[in-house]
């Protein structure tokens, strides 16, 4: 062989081996994991309220890292408020906002990559309760709903209402008045769902009918009357 022939050869081998090498480091490892898998969510919500989903928990990490929400999508819906903290988004949803299905877009995250995924959001009608005079004192009451109610009346300028009822689903009940205007408001027992707020006028009263002093009510339901006004 040849000195410039060996040379050439001796060349050919060397490139061949940086090449190999290169492929080396440019190659993924055997058995990397890829990024986040997020699955579709589903959450449904009165209208007038407040929902928290929690999306990474059904969404998969092939690595087992710790997945977050990082990042919320750009869709805006007039009457429905978006925010995230951690894992959570919470969507709060104003009494006028139309009943409808909306999405929402969410982005998950490991260490190293982001992924979309999407939130579909029910809004149901809230059912009427229906409140209205009924006899000297008296208002009748009628709970549309499948639970029960906690039915608050009285004014809403007194710091408490006149007094409260719990009633049950689909129930009727006739409750006594000793205002000639009754505001109220309605959650279900926890006091954590919106059930409708109004103010009945009309009312015929009894002769000599006094206000009551009001009655105690746990925080959550008390900053419910507060805030219904």
């Amino acid at each position: 062989m040849t000195t410039r022939r060996a040379l050439r050869t001796l060349a050919s081998i060397a490139l061949g081996g940086l090449g190999l090498v290169a492929g080396l480091l440019v190659a993924p490892p055997a058995g990397a994991a890829g990024p986040p898998v997020t699955a579709p969510d589903a959450a449904a919500v009165y209208q007038g309220n407040v929902v928290a989903v929690l999306p990474v928990q059904n969404d998969h990490d092939p690595d087992n890292e710790l997945l977050t929400v990082c990042r919320l999508g750009t869709e805006h819906y007039r009457g429905i408020d978006v925010g995230s903290f951690g894992d959570e988004v919470d969507i709060s949803v104003r009494p006028s906002t139309s009943p409808g299905v909306y999405t929402f877009t969410y982005y998950t995250c490991d260490f190293q990559t982001l992924v979309p995924g999407t939130i579909s959001l029910t809004v149901e009608r809230l059912p009427k309760i229906k409140v209205r005079p009924d006899g000297r004192g008296q208002i009748k009451v009628k709970n549309p709903f499948d639970f029960k109610i906690r039915f608050l009346y009285g004014s809403f300028d007194e710091a408490a209402p006149d007094a409260k009822a719990l009633i049950n689903p689909g129930a009727t009940v006739t409750l006594p008045v000793e205002r000639t205007s009754i505001d109220w408001t309605a959650y279900n027992r926890k006091g954590t769902v919106f059930c409708g707020t109004g103010t009945v006028k009309g009312i015929r009263l009894r002769a000599q009918a006094r206000p009551a002093a009001g009655v105690p009510l746990s925080d959550r339901l008390a900053r419910a009357w507060r805030t219904a006004g």
